[in-house]
């Protein structure tokens, strides 16, 4: 009696073998796809910090509060430029290397209380990207002769655009 081959046992087995091979390979493309994303990641921290600054001969140094920002992610990120309160100012496409180095941003010293920066930034990659970050100044007790301002930095994720303005 002649077999029908669809119902041959070896026939079924490979078929679910088949079925089973394109399932695994679906599954692993995600899973590279879902790994390639995550080794090139871009993240800019910023934080709080003061640096001495030069003033002139009759007061050298003084302390100036900071924005200090850093590259965490895993690409090299070049800044653009950025708004600080609605003012422009160029970045000139100063290099953050991965975790290596920082870009300062002075904070006013005037009494202005709340600031605001919009960070526009390119990663080696090509891709454009705006982080928005606000400073507020903390109340400082006059009692101290040396008091310096303490700051609080928050920064919102970042978010990708497709073109940002000219920095000259």
């Amino acid at each position: 009696m002649p077999s029908n081959k669809w119902t041959d046992p070896q026939t079924i087995i490979a078929a679910f073998a088949l079925i089973a091979a394109i399932y695994i390979g679906i599954v692993q493309n995600s899973i590279n796809e879902d790994l390639k994303n995550l080794q090139d990641v871009v993240e800019i921290v910023a934080t709080p910090g003061q640096k001495e600054k030069v003033l002139d001969s009759q007061a050298p140094f003084a302390t100036v509060p900071i924005v200090a920002l850093q590259n965490v992610g895993t690409v090299n990120i070049y800044l653009k430029g950025y708004f600080f309160n609605d003012s422009k100012y160029s970045a000139n496409g100063t290099v953050l290397a991965k975790s290596s180095n920082i870009y300062h941003i002075d904070l006013p010293t005037n009494g202005t209380s709340k600031v605001s920066i919009e960070l526009y930034y390119e990663d080696s990659l090509g891709r454009k990207w705006i982080t928005n970050i606000s400073a507020t100044r903390n109340p400082v007790a006059t009692t101290s002769p040396i008091a310096i301002a303490s700051w609080n930095v928050s920064n919102v994720k970042r978010k990708e655009v497709t073109a940002f303005p000219e920095f000259q």
